[in-house]
């Protein structure tokens, strides 16, 4: 990885926490380093797979927060 990819990463990463985090209260009974972990893995294949768009990125981690927590958007 670059380091700009690796700063969209992270930053991509800490973009979809805060929002996933602020939109699901609790996240069941799942602890937050394993929806991390989930985020930061999605991102990394997405990235992988081309995606270069900051926002694609975020909704990507997003969107595997709420599978990983057992919630559905």
């Amino acid at each position: 990885m670059t380091p700009s990819q690796s700063r969209l990463a992270t930053d991509a990463y800490k973009a979809a926490w805060d929002i996933a985090s602020k939109t699901y209260d609790s996240f069941a009974n799942t602890p937050d380093y394993i929806v991390k972990n989930h985020i930061m893995i999605e991102i990394v294949c997405r990235m992988r797979q081309g995606v270069k768009s900051r926002r694609e990125l975020i909704n990507c981690g997003v969107r595997v927060a709420s599978t990983a927590s057992g919630q559905t958007t």
